[in-house]
Formats: structure tokens, sequence, C-alpha cells
């Protein structure tokens, strides 16, 4: 198994077992996790934090199959910053139409990388759609495997996952489509411009000079 898909089904693991034996803390819940009560304290930085965490062993089973199901032939493509990069993007994309929804009084937490996974189930369905397939003693379409995959958990989710947890996935596999059909620039150069945005916003003017002093760094 490719090494960043190793690690972050490891990872995923470890942080659930050590919440799950710390008993579910609250603060979790309350300060790491995705829901609308953080993000109107201006907890913004749970647009990310929250992909740390899961909160469903259920999803963290099904969002570890489906790492290494489809990240690893992905991660032998991209290499193994490309993966983890498209993961964390994907993930914040998601978590920011959900943070929308949220904010407009949609009930609940997310956490996880539900709609990175399934991001994957995209990106997989565009790089290996074209191949076939033995699955049980036929042959499928890879194309096809994927969309069966995305149909079962969206269905799923439908089933018994809350609204907000629904739109979580459905904006996941929107950001990976329109990432992988170039409809929104490559993740590298996303996550550049972040930090060139977050660096702008730190820029002030130090006060007490002349009018045309240059804007200075702190």
């Amino acid at each position: 198994m490719p090494p960043a898909t190793l690690w972050t089904i490891l990872g995923s693991v470890g942080i659930f077992v050590a919440f799950a034996f710390a008993d579910g803390p609250s603060w979790v819940g309350d300060h790491v996790a995705l829901g609308g009560a953080a993000l109107r304290r201006g907890e913004i930085w749970t647009l990310a934090s929250s992909l740390l965490i899961h909160l469903d062993a259920r999803e963290l089973l099904a969002n570890g199959i489906g790492i290494w199901a489809f990240g690893a032939p992905l991660e032998r493509i991209w290499g193994a910053l490309g993966l983890v990069r498209f993961l964390v993007v994907v993930g914040v994309l998601a978590n920011v139409a959900t943070a929308a929804f949220a904010l407009l009084g949609g009930p609940g937490l997310v956490g996880g990388l539900g709609a990175s996974t399934l991001g994957l189930v995209v990106a997989w369905a565009e790089a290996f759609g074209h191949l076939r397939i033995g699955l049980f003693g036929s042959v499928i379409v890879a194309r096809h495997l994927a969309y069966f995959v995305l149909g079962v958990a969206l269905l799923g989710s439908f089933v018994s996952g809350s609204a907000l947890h629904i739109v979580h996935l459905l904006a996941g596999v929107a950001a990976a489509w329109l990432l992988v059909r170039r409809r929104l620039p490559p993740p590298r150069e996303l996550a550049v411009r972040f930090l060139r945005w977050r660096k702008r916003r730190r820029l002030r003017v130090v006060p007490g000079g002349p009018r045309d002093e240059p804007t200075r760094w702190n």
C-alpha cells in the first residue's frame, strides 16, 4: 500500500480510537467537528480540523476501504503529496459548502473524510474509467463501478444521515468533479492561492510614516 494511503488510514483510525477511549469528549464536537454553533462563534478552523476526526465507526470503516481501494491507485499517479493535497482541498471545499448550509440552520455535526473519499471515487473514475474489471465472474467497466459506489454511498446517506451530512457528501462529489474536469484550478494551485491570501490578510501599513511609505510585513 502506498505510504500516504496507509498513513491516512492509520491516522484516521488512531484519532478515532483515542476519541472513543476518551468517551467522546464534548469539546471535540464543540471545537473540532464542523457545525453551525462553532461557526457562529467564529471557529473557522473547523473547516479543516473536522477532517481529522470521524464521529462514527461505520463511516470510518467505509472511508478506510474507499481510500485504500481508490486512493492507492491515484497515489501511484499523483504521488503521496498529490493525494494528500487532493484529500484536503476537496474536504475543505466540501466543508465550505456545508458551513453555508449549517449557518442557515442545518442541524448536526460533520467530521471525517467522507466527502474527500467520494472525491477519490470521482477522480478514480476519471483516471481509470475506461478499464474493464473482473468482478464476481463478470466484467464491468470501471466507470460504472465508480458510479455504483457513489450511488450506494449517497443512498445510504439519504436513508440514515442528517441533512448536513448529505450536503457534505454531495459537495465533495461536486468539488472533485470540478477539479478533475479542470473547472477549478488544480489542488496545488488552490493551496498556493490560499497561502497568498493569508499573507495578504497579515499585510498592513504601519502608521506614522509618510503617505507613500511602503507597506510592511508584520
